[in-house]
């Protein structure tokens, strides 16, 4: 995204108040202290929204390019769990976001929808569609509508 006369930061702060308003209708299961087989097979399902505060592993699926759509997968993995995203990066809302935050391997709190999950080789992989990302929520008026299990 380019910065066309102050557009970019009007965006950013329009973009954030749609995001919060339509998560804090969900409920959305914080699955960062359940990182294990037991727990992910009882509460994680598609259809079901889900966030974790974890370190994730960014890799570019495509080349970059300038002004273009930039495809890139974002995954963490532990306890033989893969939990697995693509976006577009250059739909960040920033380009420290894009160049520096959702690279190589960042701590970061996505909201996502579950798509799928795979038993594989004795690993649950989860396919997700990611509706936001941040990270080190300190207001986090996102996480008062988790469900806590």
């Amino acid at each position: 995204m380019t910065d066309i006369g102050g557009f970019q930061i009007n965006f950013t702060y329009y973009l954030r108040e749609v995001v919060e308003r339509v998560v804090s209708h969900l409920p959305i299961i914080d699955i960062t202290n359940k990182l294990n087989h037991t727990d992910i097979s009882a509460l994680v399902k598609p259809g079901k929204y889900i966030s974790a505060q974890l370190a994730f592993y960014f890799k570019e699926e495509e080349p970059y390019k300038d002004y273009e759509f930039q495809r890139k997968k974002a995954y963490y993995r532990g306890n033989k769990i893969r939990l697995e995203f693509s976006f577009n990066a250059w739909e960040c809302t920033s380009s420290s976001a894009r160049f520096d935050h959702m690279t190589s391997r960042r701590v970061i709190t996505p909201v996502l929808f579950v798509t799928s999950v795979i038993k594989e080789k004795g690993w649950i992989i989860i396919s997700t569609s990611c509706l936001a990302v941040g990270s080190h929520f300190d207001d986090n008026r996102v996480g008062s509508n988790y469900v806590n299990i």
